[in-house]
């Protein structure tokens, strides 16, 4: 159980880091290209952070599967 608790403490990590790196990058964006930080422009890249941190989470955690699965094999 530890072992499972320590990978969802992991996943949460890469989906916190993951949306931090990519709100800041679309946000630096928008403002670069004049597009006024208005709350409908902030909740939209929040949603786009959101998908991408939580599919960067998937990504991760279909990998270690696949890594669980080949070495039960």
């Amino acid at each position: 159980m530890e072992n499972r608790d320590n990978w969802c403490e992991q996943l949460a990590s890469t989906g916190l880091s993951t949306y931090s790196e990519s709100y800041r990058k679309i946000m630096t964006d928008l403002v670069a290209n004049g597009v006024p930080a208005n709350y409908a422009v902030l909740t939209e890249t929040a949603a786009e952070a959101v998908i991408k941190s939580v599919a960067r989470m998937i990504c991760d955690n279909n990998q270690a599967i696949l890594a669980e699965f080949a070495q039960c094999r």
